[in-house]
């Protein structure tokens, strides 16, 4: 719990740092522009020690196919962005994975069917600088890094049915769930096109490097490092 606290702390320190830069920052430059953007990407997470156990656990054991899997995400995000190329990002994105599976078990005098449901989802919160490199009048290569939250949420649940033949003579179910909230740092690269009337497409990559979302009640832990390309639409106001 104090961890938690200092956590919170912490962060809330960098966002107050943060906006404290911007009141100093905007009035430098009356030309300062604001971006508004949505995301869509395929984010690709090693997941760690979580789907390491249930491969030792569950897929080599049973024979099911449980495993949290690579897949898609949305988000949004908000840039100041100065005269000299140079932008502070705040963006929120968000990603699930699921994974379900079931194996049946002889244990006299019946036979056990037992269902497996796991759901992990996150919803990042970062605040990074980016420099932008102006190739042409229309388009610009960008580096960036920045700080942020990963907020884990596991839940896992599952059903235990009886059965006697092909009768079902009893069922029980049980769920479990954690939060972490670990802290990391993202680096990103990527290109934008810019076209008139302040649309801008981008393509980007971003590189996570965050702490292990450690959950110590349900014996396991979920590591978020890995890559995540995105396509990103803004409006510059």
């Amino acid at each position: 719990m104090d961890s938690f606290k200092d956590m919170k702390r912490f962060f809330s320190l960098v966002i107050a740092e943060t906006v404290l830069s911007l009141l100093f920052l905007i009035p430098a430059s009356g030309e300062a522009g604001l971006n508004l953007g949505i995301s869509t990407g395929y984010y690709l997470p090693s997941f760690g020690r979580i789907n390491q156990q249930l491969v030792r656990y569950y897929n080599n054991v049973y024979g099911t196919n449980l495993k949290l899997r690579d897949g898609l995400v949305s988000g949004v995000q908000v840039e100041l962005e100065f005269p000299s190329g140079f932008k502070i990002r705040v963006e929120n994105f968000s990603f699930k994975a699921i994974t379900q599976d079931s194996y049946s078990v002889d244990s006299a005098p019946y036979r056990q069917q037992v269902d497996h449901d796991i759901k992990v989802t996150t919803n990042p919160f970062f605040i990074s600088g980016i420099w932008d490199v102006s190739l042409e009048e229309s388009f610009s290569l960008y580096l960036g890094c920045g700080i942020g939250i990963f907020p884990t949420d596991v839940r896992l649940f599952g059903t235990t049915k009886y059965y006697s033949g092909s009768t079902l003579v009893s069922q029980e179910s049980w769920a479990d769930w954690q939060r972490s909230d670990p802290i990391g740092f993202q680096y990103l690269g990527g290109f934008r096109h810019t076209f008139k009337g302040g649309l801008t497409i981008s393509g980007e990559m971003k590189i996570f490097a965050v702490a292990m979302a450690e959950l110590d009640n349900l014996s396991t832990s979920v590591d978020w490092n890995g890559p995540l390309f995105s396509l990103v639409a803004s409006y510059r106001f």
